[in-house]
């Protein structure tokens, strides 16, 4: 049975931008009656994430923002948080890393407010091939994720499966009674961990159990599963 379901935001319980629909929040909350906790597991920060889901209701939801950085109880402010170490060889390479994006690129592009991520939001092409040109060796201590509008750039020692991981000890659930939904490379890791994962839209169906060309179908499936 499962326990436990971990979703991605962008891209997989919402289009880039927009509100989880309605008939998918129905479905959402269906899951949560069920005795089933929801994970939300983002890129976006923690404090975005409460913001979002105090919308759509769920009654006690788990946060993992910044691609697995920081780990949040619930939809209260201050949320109760699981804390994960951040090694300081991070600390010194993310603050170079600013620094050099900062005299390349000034004025062009947007930093998402992150406690230990950096996220470049570029405004141009131009900024794009640039940005992926200086992450094309990345520094020894950091994973760089590209995505459609942005670049994230995380510790290596932190992902989705090490913060899912976190949680799961936290309760006392294994990775046997989680699932896992993404559309995204950097949702591989938390599909990693989980036995059972369902891939939306554009992310290969060779890394998931069942892929669906909607976020529907893939709730629609975790029902069934519980």
């Amino acid at each position: 049975m499962i326990k436990m379901a971990a979703f991605d935001i962008d891209g997989t319980l919402a289009e880039v931008g927009r509100p989880i629909k309605d008939e998918d929040v129905v479905l959402l909350k269906e899951i949560e009656e069920k005795g089933v906790k929801i994970v939300i597991s983002s890129g976006k920060s923690i404090y975005y994430q409460i913001g979002m889901f105090r919308q759509v209701g769920l009654k006690n939801p788990i946060f993992i923002g910044e691609n697995g950085c920081s780990i949040a109880i619930g939809s209260t402010l201050p949320p109760d948080t699981i804390f994960l170490p951040i090694p300081p060889a991070y600390a010194k390479q993310r603050a170079d890393i600013l620094a050099d994006i900062t005299s390349k690129c000034a004025g062009r592009f947007w930093l998402q407010p992150n406690e230990v991520m950096l996220t470049f939001f570029f405004k141009d092409e131009e900024t794009r091939l640039l940005l992926r040109q200086y992450f094309s060796s990345p520094p020894s201590a950091v994973t760089v994720y590209e995505h459609v509008d942005s670049f994230d750039i995380v510790p290596k020692s932190i992902d989705k499966f090490v913060s899912l991981e976190a949680v799961c000890k936290h309760y006392g659930i294994l990775p046997a009674d989680c699932v896992a939904v993404g559309d995204g490379v950097n949702d591989l890791p938390m599909i990693k961990f989980c036995k059972y994962s369902i891939g939306v839209g554009k992310l290969a169906p060779k890394y998931t159990t069942y892929h669906f060309d909607t976020i529907r179908e893939g709730l629609d499936q975790i029902l069934r599963m519980v």
